[in-house]
């Protein structure tokens, strides 16, 4: 019989995928809980409402990336961090063309409704643009790091918006590749 933690993380893992993949307000709690192969009046249990089991859904991926900046800040400089950052959307690619970028798209989403949540799934972003403005600061921008982390962010989702309008993943590796140009110099004068 499997373990009460196992049937939660089950339905977390269920909701991630779905929200991600359909969008929050295309995804039911039964459509969950016959995902996760979990009877949907044990979803109560662990989640009250769609919006607590929205909260734990930003709240995992808020996890999900202090790992990675975990796994990052063992990368000696701060340009080889970035890297490492942009190196993971790339291997997300195909998701991301496919589905949008399961934080930029949850953000969008939850924040046309009038829930709490909404502020919970802004913050998400708002910690990516706080990292990549720490490492530029690492890089020697001062002043101008706030601005970069902005660009480089807006660039990534704007991105990640087309290559999902347009199912073509190459959209989005074509930007990275023009981000790593110029992080690594190769067009100093040009800006982001």
């Amino acid at each position: 019989m499997p373990r009460e933690s196992d049937k939660r993380e089950r339905l977390l893992g269920a909701a991630r995928r779905l929200i991600h993949e359909r969008g929050f307000n295309q995804t039911s709690l039964a459509d969950i809980a016959t995902a996760a192969e979990v009877p949907l009046g044990n979803v109560y249990y662990y989640f009250k409402t769609k919006q607590a089991l929205a909260s734990a859904v930003i709240s995992r991926q808020a996890q999900d990336f202090a790992q990675l900046e975990q796994d990052l800040a063992k990368i000696g400089d701060a340009r080889s961090r970035i890297e490492g950052f942009l190196s993971m959307l790339l291997v997300n690619s195909a998701a991301i063309a496919a589905y949008g970028c399961p934080t930029g798209s949850l953000c969008t989403e939850l924040n046309k409704t009038s829930s709490g949540i909404s502020n919970q799934a802004e913050d998400l972003l708002q910690h990516q643009l706080d990292w990549l403005s720490e490492q530029f600061v690492a890089l020697g921008k001062g002043e101008e790091a706030g601005e970069l982390a902005t660009q480089m962010l807006v660039q990534l989702q704007g991105a990640s918006v087309l290559a999902h309008a347009f199912h073509d993943q190459t959209l989005l590796a074509q930007q990275i590749a023009h981000l790593r140009n110029w992080l690594n110099g190769q067009h100093a004068s040009m800006s982001l």
